[in-house]
């Protein structure tokens, strides 16, 4: 993620607008021990299909077709990313993309979750990852 994002409203609508935004290093520390083990030791492979999220919006619904054991060479290693990056000043950050993570990844082994597994676990990330989240509502100028 940048280290800062600049906006500007131009219009706003008459009603909603808001953007919400989440405090992924808090959302980190908020793991349990175990979870935080778990989530340390996964990449995720982003594929850039949009995947509509379920009511809850903590989890994208897996679409059941995916081809989730794809071979390496067909999935380019700049769409696997960790699921934990370092922030930076070097803190644990979830980085987390439901709508478009096709499966997670075991770091050591190489062993895919299927897209199931793979959105159950990053549903209960997002859970904890949107308990502090700031919404903004956006004002003309």
């Amino acid at each position: 993620p940048p280290v800062a994002t600049s906006m500007y409203c131009i219009e706003t609508p008459n009603t909603g607008g808001q953007t919400l935004f989440a405090d992924s290093r808090r959302a980190f520390c908020n793991l349990d021990d175990e979870t935080k083990i778990l989530a340390l030791s996964l990449d995720v492979i982003y594929d850039h299909r949009f995947r509509p999220m379920l009511e809850d919006g903590c989890r994208a619904i897996p679409i059941s077709n995916d081809k989730a054991m794809v071979d390496d060479e067909k999935t380019p290693i700049t769409n696997r990313w960790p699921l934990v990056i370092l922030d930076r000043d070097s803190q644990p950050a979830l980085y987390l993309g439901p709508a478009f993570s096709r499966c997670l990844i075991e770091r050591s082994s190489g062993k895919r979750w299927n897209a199931e597994e793979s959105q159950a676990f990053l549903g209960k990330l997002m859970r904890i990852a949107t308990t502090n989240v700031y919404e903004h509502t956006w004002k003309k100028n």
